[in-house]
């Protein structure tokens, strides 16, 4: 939606209570009265161009924008109350769910299953075994492997000249 200000010329706010699927608002020096909080909750990219108030609206929802651009404004200050600590506070809150389920490997006894021996005969096949397998994308082993026979190609090429050309026949 795109709309210019005239001088003088103020809207309501209420308009955009119903514009649920409003993403990208352009606005050109444009003023308004009411609740900020009428804006859609869900808008992406509000481009307001001689943004007139010296801060934003504490009710003006900004979760999920993506970017916002306010040329040619007044602003003195972005928030009277930083929003962006909220949403910081979440994060941690998310972040800390997240780590406790994730617990170290002494904590959980995981270092008791040790899979892959270092040290004894065969460890570093039983290493590759484990780090190259892949439960959910089964071709990886075959991928890596033709990868590692090209690394190995162009540092042969590099130290020795030549050395096949039937690795790309």
């Amino acid at each position: 939606m795109k709309l210019q200000g005239t001088s003088g010329v103020c809207y309501d706010t209420i308009a955009f209570e119903k514009m649920k699927r409003l993403r990208l608002l352009q606005l050109d020096h444009v003023q308004f009265i009411g609740d900020y909080g009428c804006f859609p909750r869900n808008m992406k990219w509000p481009s307001w161009q001689g943004f007139p108030l010296k801060y934003m609206p504490e009710n003006f929802y900004q979760n999920n924008l993506v970017a916002m651009d306010l040329k040619h404004n007044n602003l003195t200050q972005v928030w009277k109350k930083p929003q962006i600590l909220k949403n910081t506070n979440d994060l941690k809150e998310e972040l800390k769910k997240c780590m406790r389920g994730k617990r170290d490997l002494f904590t959980s006894g995981d270092f008791l299953n040790d899979k892959i021996k270092l040290g004894t005969g065969g460890f570093k096949e039983r290493y590759y075994k484990e780090k190259r397998s892949s439960k959910f994308f089964p071709a990886a082993t075959y991928f890596v492997q033709k990868y590692t026979d090209g690394l190995l190609w162009v540092l042969e090429y590099y130290f020795s000249g030549v050395a096949s050309w039937t690795l790309y026949s």
